[in-house]
């Protein structure tokens, strides 16, 4: 099948997968502009996902602090380029982007001058992107003038306020810790807090008195504070998206409470991520402990906890339709999560971060978890930094992925290959050396015995392992195993390994075993890869 012979909707989620690579994650606007050079069809599809977005980027280099007018500024944006194309009606949202050695404000000023001359052709704006970046490490401001600072925030915020007036999206990043992020969140939020559906910031940001965000749906926050403590002050009932970022404490939780209710409900609540602070928490007398999380609804669930108590695991109320269940946890955590109903999973990640004698405790939650997925067709179920050993009488559902931090022997290998068919990929960190002999033996090319393939849809396999325990000897042994008897196996690395010896083993013997030309193998050599 062509490309182009896919439905329309997977082509638009492959070019949004593509262009959010370009654009997000690389930094290159441009270069996404070829997803428009394909063909006719790409182009329509691509250019509301291209030209949605744009994005003004200021530089600034001043070998002084103060904030005197720096020696060389740089203003980039794609402002032109849009307009050249007249795809202005597309724009959705704005990305800003400041560098400046401490005084920001003066950023912002230029970036609003650049949108006077063209705000009013985009009157579907309604989401601004700021990142405030101190090229210098500043992070503090008392060099400058409060009463300045007050005004030229001020000024910012009508500004943007006349500008922007659909604005109902809000995203802050910044990485400093520093009053010019709280005064500049404070008054836009002032500005737009009775209108905002999504606020995201990379910083606590203290709740308003006056204004509630009434109308807030979706909520990402990054703790950066050991002492105190903030969250915005929102209708939990209404929340359908809540990010936590660097918890600090157990009792951040109860800032979303009213009053001393002994529940607090997130009626409404369908997706939650919970990623705690590694660090000396109060386990045993933290207030939290009397009081219900209730999430009727929510659908999607990921929670980061070392810790040996988990709020959210031991305290929360959960349906029994969840459909994705993503966990990182210690052992004790992880029993906690026994008593979760997910009859109706579709995607499940364990996570053990636990010590090897804490394993064999936290195994038995393990497996009466895994054993309500039986049944279900194509769930995909990863298990991370568990060791094999201990899973062997598991009742495997259709496991998809997995991975173990623990060493692992050739019949453990070969144990979970026979039992889960469907695992596609396979992350094995270290091999026990007292079975070398039964992966050594493979058929000569004369036999017409060759070895009989396994019935597996394993496609993916990474070895690690450590060179001063492990002969590469060894490891190249199971890698040619593994080869003969997989049928569907597409890639293989190691990045360790130096794989020059597989270019003579598949010349040899990809006349028995065919599929041997189609594997890649990924090792130490320059090129990193060797492809059959």
């Amino acid at each position: 099948m062509e490309l182009n012979e896919l439905p329309e909707d997977i082509i638009i989620q492959i070019l949004k997968h593509v262009g959010f690579m370009y654009i997000h994650e690389l930094g290159l606007w441009d270069a996404s502009l070829v997803l428009l050079a394909v063909c006719r069809k790409w182009r329509c599809l691509a250019a509301p996902l291209i030209y949605s977005g744009v994005y003004i980027h200021y530089s600034e280099n001043n070998d002084t602090l103060a904030p005197s007018e720096p020696k060389s500024a740089v203003l980039r944006t794609s402002i032109d380029l849009v307009a050249a194309t007249n795809n202005t009606s597309l724009v959705k949202y704005i990305d800003v982007n400041i560098e400046c050695a401490i005084f920001p404000f003066r950023g912002l000023e230029k970036v609003i001058e650049t949108l006077k001359a063209v705000a009013p052709t985009w009157p579907s704006v309604n989401k601004l992107v700021i990142n405030l970046e101190y090229m210098y490490g500043i992070q503090d401001n008392t060099m400058l003038d409060a009463a300045a600072l007050e005004n030229a925030t001020l000024n910012i915020v009508a500004e943007l306020g006349v500008l922007l007036p659909s604005l109902h999206k809000l995203i802050m990043d910044d990485c400093a810790t520093c009053n010019i992020h709280n005064n500049l969140y404070e008054g836009l939020a002032n500005r737009y807090a009775g209108r905002l559906q999504l606020l995201e910031s990379s910083q606590e940001i203290q709740p308003l008195d006056v204004l509630a965000f009434s109308r807030l749906t979706s909520l990402a926050l990054t703790f950066t504070s050991f002492f105190k403590h903030y969250v915005p002050q929102v209708r939990v009932e209404s929340l359908r998206r809540l990010s936590l970022a660097e918890i600090p404490s157990f009792n951040v939780w109860l800032l979303f409470r009213r009053a001393n209710e002994p529940a607090i409900s997130f009626t409404e609540l369908k997706h939650l991520y919970v990623k705690y602070r590694f660090g000396n928490f109060d386990e045993m007398s933290v207030d939290i402990n009397q009081v219900r999380l209730r999430f009727p609804n929510i659908r999607c669930l990921t929670v980061k906890c070392l810790h040996q108590y988990c709020p959210v695991l031991a305290n929360g109320v959960f349906p029994a339709y969840l459909h994705k269940l993503d966990i990182e946890c210690s052992a004790a955590a992880c029993r906690l999560a026994d008593k979760l109903a997910i009859q109706c999973i579709q995607e499940l990640k364990l996570g053990l971060q636990c010590n090897a004698a804490d394993l064999p405790g936290a195994f038995p939650a393990v497996e009466r978890l895994l054993s309500k997925t039986v049944g279900r067709k194509n769930v995909m179920v990863s298990i991370v930094n568990g060791s094999i050993g201990c899973m062997l009488n598991t009742k495997w559902p259709r496991i998809t992925g997995l991975q173990t931090l623990a060493p692992t022997t050739v019949h453990e290998m070969l144990t979970i290959l026979n039992c889960v068919p469907s695992l596609t990929k396979l992350m094995l960190h270290s091999f026990t050396l007292h079975e070398l002999s039964s992966v050594m033996d493979i058929p000569e090319i004369e036999s017409d015995r060759p070895l009989a393939p396994l019935h597996t849809d394993l496609r993916l396999v990474m070895l690690s392992y450590r060179a001063s325990i492990t002969p590469a000897e060894y490891v190249i042994a199971i890698i040619k195993y593994l080869a003969v008897r997989t049928p569907l196996l597409e890639r293989v690395v190691a990045w360790q390994l130096p794989l020059n010896s597989l270019t003579e083993f598949v010349a040899e013997y990809k006349s028995v075993y065919p599929h041997l030309r189609n594997i890649e193998f990924v090792g130490q050599e320059a090129d990193r890869s060797l492809v059959f």
